[in-house]
């Protein structure tokens, strides 16, 4: 018999789904359970205590004895943090270790109904319903796409008047440029240029 065996036997045979705000909830209590009072739990509060961890979340139920994601995962990782908390000198998959993930396994077992709570489910819409819905998205994004056409045209017309405002002055500048009276009449020369 391996002694983790009685891990999974504390724990319910199946395990609910469980979201990121759940996974961190059943870790910060298990940590303000099983923490040493003598030491902090800093290092863990700033890797995991915020986001948790991706193996955390299970969209679907676990089984008690898949420990690779969900509250099983949780149990197993947190169960190693306190222990080399509590006994730092000791190897993580110490005989003792075993023990107590079991506790831990226990405590979860007895308090999950608090911590993870079923959302609600959604209604499933009838067809008319999502075509409606569809209806009413399609126009929202109509209404957004005139305005970016509107938004498009008025900065088009805006660059056409500057265009043409330049094009103006230049053919302004180069009236002004040209010689008047009698050397306006006389040819310019390759020298001249």
């Amino acid at each position: 018999m391996n002694r983790y065996d009685t891990v999974p036997a504390a724990l319910p045979s199946t395990l609910p789904a469980v979201t990121r705000a759940q996974g961190c909830r059943i870790a910060r209590a298990i940590i303000n359970k099983f923490w040493p009072a003598n030491t902090h739990a800093s290092y863990w509060a700033s890797c995991w205590g915020r986001t948790g961890r991706r193996v955390w979340i299970s969209t679907k139920p676990t089984a008690a004895s898949n420990s690779a994601k969900g509250v099983g995962r949780i149990v197993h990782d947190v169960s190693h943090e306190v222990f080399s908390a509590v006994y730092p000198t000791r190897k993580p998959h110490d005989p003792l270790h075993a023990k107590y993930e079991a506790d831990i396994a226990a405590y979860v077992a007895a308090n999950l109904h608090r911590w993870v709570v079923d959302a609600p489910v959604k209604p499933k819409l009838s067809a008319a319903e999502r075509r409606m819905r569809q209806y009413s998205r399609n126009n929202v994004a109509l209404h957004r796409w005139d305005a970016k056409l509107r938004r498009a045209q008025n900065a088009m017309r805006k660059l056409r008047t500057a265009n043409r405002r330049i094009e103006r002055a230049n053919a302004a500048e180069a009236r002004a440029a040209r010689p008047h009276g009698f050397l306006a009449d006389l040819p310019i020369t390759k020298l001249e240029r």
